[in-house]
């Protein structure tokens, strides 16, 4: 197992190696509530360009995209699901570029029982 930078470990279950335990406790989650969904789903947030400088050389920037853990899919509606213990600067912009272009919201859920009580909100609608 390799421990990271947030100290979260990947673990592998049932095949599918996910980034946190925590990752992996709301996928169960997901599968007891037998929720239709997508795994580590990804989306452009903007594309590459290349910046033109008279007399210089071009300057070409990345794509930027976003690895979200779950795509849920509950009565037509899509939900994007990140497990998260903390926050980071590098999430926070890329939330905001994610929600200008796609017109939603990433749901950061940080435990099972934040997730179960989110589920039962969203079934309540």
């Amino acid at each position: 197992m390799l421990t990271r930078k947030y100290k979260n470990t990947k673990i592998k279950y049932e095949g599918i190696i996910f980034d946190s335990k925590l990752e992996q406790n709301i996928y169960c989650c997901i599968k007891e509530y037998n929720i239709k969904h997508l795994i580590k789903p990804k989306y452009m947030l903007q594309e590459k360009f290349i910046l033109k400088e008279p007399n210089k050389k071009n300057k070409t920037f990345r794509a930027i995209e976003y690895i979200g853990d779950f795509d849920l899919f509950i009565d037509g509606v899509t939900y994007t699901i990140d497990a998260k213990g903390m926050e980071t600067p590098v999430f926070k912009l890329k939330s905001k570029l994610f929600a200008k272009r796609y017109n939603r919201q990433i749901i950061t859920i940080k435990s099972c029982k934040a997730f179960r009580e989110w589920y039962n909100v969203i079934l309540c609608k």
